[in-house]
C-alpha cells in the first residue's frame, strides 16, 4: 500500500498542554516497568508474574537477547486446557480463515490449537502428495505432526514450507494474514508447552521470519476507516504470544516501532529514521482538576530548533505543543503497555551518551548483555531490514481503538 510522504498532523481532539516538558532523554528515577514486566534476578528469562515484588532497581528488567524468552519461566500449562475444543465443522473454518466459524470479527483471543490442527492437516496432505514429487522426508525436514518434535532448526525449516505450502491444502486460499495468524497461533502453543523459543525474532528462525516477511509484503486489506484495517490478526494476540512488550531488547524495540505505526502513523522505515533521542520528547499537562496526563511527543526536526536552545539543552520549540507535534498518550488503566513507561524503560538500558545523539533511536541489541546488565543496547542503529520486517508485521495488524 503506498505510504504517507509526510507523518499525519496530531489529532485537535488531543488535550492542550499546559506544563513544561520533561525531556524523555532523562528518565525517572522510579522503576520505568511495574514488578508484572520485569524479572526475577533467579530466572534470567521469566515469565512475568503479576504478584511479583518490585525492583530494587530498573536493571532487575525483562530478559536481553535476540534470542527471546530462552529460559522463560515456565508457563503455566493450565492455560492450554482451558481452551475450548473446536468442533471438527469449526476446525476447518479456523483452518482456512483463522477464525471460528460464523464469528469472523469477534475473537476472545488468540487460539492456540488452530495453528497446530492447521499444521497437523498440512502434514497429512503433504505424506499424501507423493505423486507430485514433494520430498516427504529430506535431510532438512522430516515432517511430524506434532510440533513440540522438532528441534529449533528443524523447525525453522518446517515453518518455510508450512507458511508457502498450506494455501494448496483442498485448494483453498490463504490470505497473508491468515497465515500470519496461524504462525502466531503456533507460537502461542510452543509457549504454553515450554517451547520458549520466539520463533519471529530469535536468530535461529531467520530463515523463516524473512519468508514470513515476503508473504505479508502483498498484504492488501481493506479499510473502513483511517488506520482501520480488516485483519484476523488483532493487536491483542501480539501482546497475548509476548510479541509485544519488554521481554527481550528485540521484542521491546519491535514494541517502540508499533507504537510509531500506530500512533504517529509511520509506515516506512525513513518515516521511522526521522525519530531520535532529541527529538522525542514526554510531556506532562495538568488539567484544571488537577489530573495529570503524560504523552510522549515527537517534533520533526527543523533547522530553528538546532539554533534555539535554552539553559537546560532542550530545544525551545520542543517546550509548548504546537501543529507539527505528533503523540502518543500514557495507558494508565495497564502500564505493561503504556507507551510512556516503555519508553523510559527502553532510555534506563540505553547509555546516557547515546541518549545525547541527535540521529539516533533505534540500537541494535548488545549480544553481550545479560539480563542483570545495566545496559541492553549497543551504539550502533538498528539495521533497515530488521525495521523494515517489523513494519511489515505491524501492518498487517487490527488495531486496538484506544479511547
Amino acid at each position: 500500500s503506498p505510504s504517507p510522504a509526510a507523518p499525519p498532523a496530531a489529532s485537535s481532539a488531543a488535550p492542550p498542554l499546559e506544563s513544561a516538558a520533561t525531556p524523555a532523554s532523562a528518565p525517572p528515577p522510579a522503576a520505568p516497568l511495574p514488578a508484572s514486566a520485569t524479572l526475577s534476578s533467579a530466572s534470567p528469562f521469566a515469565a512475568p508474574s503479576p504478584s511479583a515484588p518490585p525492583p530494587a532497581s530498573p536493571s532487575a528488567s525483562p530478559p536481553p537477547s535476540h534470542q527471546t524468552l530462552r529460559c522463560h519461566k515456565r508457563i503455566n500449562s493450565t492455560n492450554r486446557e482451558k481452551l475450548q475444543r473446536l468442533s471438527e465443522g469449526d476446525a476447518e473454518e479456523v483452518f482456512h480463515t483463522g477464525s471460528p466459524a460464523g464469528s469472523p470479527e469477534k475473537r476472545t483471543g488468540l487460539n492456540s490449537q488452530s495453528g497446530v490442527d492447521s499444521w497437523r492437516r498440512w502434514v497429512q496432505w503433504r505424506e499424501s502428495q507423493s505423486s507430485l514429487g514433494l520430498p516427504v522426508s529430506s535431510p532438512a525436514v522430516r515432517l511430524k505432526t506434532d510440533v513440540l518434535q522438532y528441534s529449533s532448526s528443524e523447525l525453522n525449516n518446517g515453518l518455510c514450507l508450512f507458511i508457502k505450502e498450506v494455501t494448496r491444502l483442498r485448494g483453498h486460499p490463504h490470505s497473508p494474514d491468515s497465515i500470519f495468524y496461524l504462525c502466531l497461533s503456533i507460537q502461542q502453543f510452543l509457549f504454553e508447552n515450554n517451547r520458549l523459543e520466539n520463533i519471529f525474532s530469535d536468530l535461529t528462525y531467520q530463515k523463516f521470519s524473512s519468508e514470513l516477511t515476503k508473504i505479508l509484503k502483498h498484504f492488501r486489506p481493506s479499510v473502513s476507516a483511517p488506520r482501520a484495517v480488516h485483519s484476523r490478526v488483532e493487536e491483542n494476540f501480539l501482546w497475548d504470544c509476548k510479541q509485544l512488550g519488554a521481554y527481550s531488547p528485540i521484542v521491546l524495540l519491535n514494541t517502540l516501532l508499533f507504537f510509531g505505526c500506530k500512533y504517529f502513523g509511520f509506515t516506512t522505515v525513513e518515516q521511522h529514521r526521522q525519530l531520535s533521542f532529541a527529538n522525542v520528547v514526554r510531556y506532562t499537562s495538568i488539567k484544571q482538576n488537577g489530573t495529570k496526563i503524560t504523552y510522549l511527543c515527537f517534533y520533526p526536526p527543523t533547522p530553528a530548533d538546532q539554533n534555539q536552545s535554552d539553559a537546560d539543552g532542550a530545544p525551545a520549540k520542543k517546550r509548548r505543543l504546537n501543529v507539527n507535534s505528533l503523540r502518543m498518550k500514557e495507558n494508565t488503566e495497564n502500564l505493561l503497555r503504556c507507551p510512556v513507561r516503555l519508553y523510559e524503560f527502553y532510555l534506563s538500558k540505553c547509555s546516557e551518551s547515546i541518549r545525547r545523539h541527535g540521529d539516533l533511536f533505534y540500537l541494535q541489541p548488545d549480544p553481550c548483555c545479560v539480563p542483570s546488565s545495566p545496559l541492553w543496547f549497543s551504539a550502533m542503529p538498528l539495521d533497515d531490514a530488521t525495521i523494515e520486517a517489523m513494519i511489515v508485521r505491524t501492518r498487517a495488524v487490527r488495531l486496538q481503538q484506544d479511547e
